[in-house]
C-alpha cells in the first residue's frame, strides 16, 4: 500500500512539473487541433492570407517559405520564432478578431476572424 501511495505521488508530482503547452490567455492557445487546420503562408515578407475567418475550434498553421526567421504574434498568442521552413499553429477556440504581426518585422500584419 505504502508502494502505491508512494507511486501515486511521484505520478502527481511529474503531471504537475511538466511544462504547460499554453500561453497567453484562453482565447488563443497552442492545443491539439479538434476541428480544422487552416494554412497561412508567410513568403515575400508577408502573410498570405493576410485576413483569413475561420471556426471556433479551428487551428491555424502558419509556414515560413521565407529565407528568414519570422513570427506570427498576436493578442494572447506566439507562434514563437519560424525559421525557413517550419511551422506554428494555433488554436482558436473563443470568437473574436485577432490581429497579429511578425515580432521582428512588424510592417508584416494579419488578421483572424474566429466566429
Amino acid at each position: 500500500m505504502k508502494k502505491l501511495i508512494a507511486f501515486v505521488l511521484l505520478l502527481t508530482l511529474i503531471a504537475c512539473a511538466a511544462p504547460q503547452q499554453q500561453r497567453g490567455d484562453t482565447s488563443a492557445r497552442t492545443v491539439e487541433p479538434t476541428g480544422n487546420v487552416v494554412d497561412v503562408t508567410i513568403e515575400g515578407f508577408a502573410f498570405n492570407p493576410t485576413e483569413l475567418t475561420v471556426n471556433a475550434g479551428d487551428t491555424v498553421r502558419w509556414t515560413n517559405k521565407d529565407s528568414v526567421t519570422h513570427t506570427a504574434t498576436g493578442q494572447g498568442f506566439d507562434t514563437g520564432p519560424l525559421n525557413p521552413g517550419q511551422n506554428g499553429e494555433v488554436t482558436f477556440d473563443k470568437p473574436g478578431t485577432y490581429t497579429y504581426k511578425c515580432t521582428p518585422h512588424p510592417s508584416m500584419k494579419g488578421k483572424i476572424i474566429v466566429n
